[in-house]
């Protein structure tokens, strides 16, 4: 039996909390055998993160009406909790499509680990981007230069855009009951952040390419 009877889970919760699919030391060797970069290596990840999210939830669950864990399950928590801290203590596995995996998370491991790779990502590529940009400031430069600048930022930040659109889509649906009152301030906080690196978006980019256009038409008139 999962539970107590008296403290019973429905089945719908139960299976929210549904133990990884392989053995835990299968997704250890698979680390160690085939490194960070194998796509079986990142398909583990996947898996390990949507049982780490979905346990998160069910936490919430529990705590609100004070569930009992079976052995089992307390066997089954504790390798899924492992296997994501060793997962993220080797490289961060985080792609742009797990935050709609991730907003339902409130525990720290989950959110301060993604803080920290957003972070860490938006500061070092934006600082390689100066280099692409041949050490040019945008403030005194003619539409043309500014163009020109920031095509050459957009082929540097390529692997920026897609964080930054569901960043941003995400950001304008705080109000979503389905979103983590926790997840929802890390959102606000990454948006501060990219705001205060200046991050040239392809939006951005597509704008100035408009404006470029206009004024080389003008200039044929």
């Amino acid at each position: 039996m999962e539970f107590d009877m008296k403290n019973r889970v429905d089945d719908d919760n139960h299976r929210q909390f549904a133990p990884l699919k392989f053995p835990a030391f299968y997704y250890c060797w698979i680390l160690n055998k085939f490194g960070t970069d194998a796509k079986i290596t990142d398909w583990c990840f996947n898996d390990i993160l949507v049982k780490r999210v979905n346990l998160d939830v069910f936490v919430q669950q529990r705590e609100q009406r004070n569930y009992v864990l079976s052995e089992q399950l307390e066997i089954n928590f504790k390798e899924i909790c492992d296997a994501f801290k060793n997962y993220s203590n080797n490289i961060n596995f985080f792609k742009p499509s797990h935050l709609e995996i991730i907003k339902k998370a409130t525990h720290v491991d989950i959110i301060d680990g993604l803080k920290h790779h957003l972070t860490k990502l938006f500061t070092q590529q934006l600082q390689n981007s100066v280099k692409c940009s041949d050490n040019k400031s945008s403030d005194n430069m003619d539409i043309d230069d500014v163009s020109t600048f920031t095509h050459k930022r957009k082929r540097c930040d390529m692997g920026l855009n897609d964080w930054y659109n569901e960043i941003n889509k995400l950001h304008d649906d705080l109000n979503n009951p389905s979103m983590s009152d926790e997840f929802g301030e890390f959102l606000k906080n990454i948006m501060e952040l990219i705001s205060g690196l200046n991050f040239v978006s392809s939006c951005d980019v597509d704008e100035i390419d408009r404006q470029r256009e206009s004024k080389r038409h003008k200039r044929k008139k």
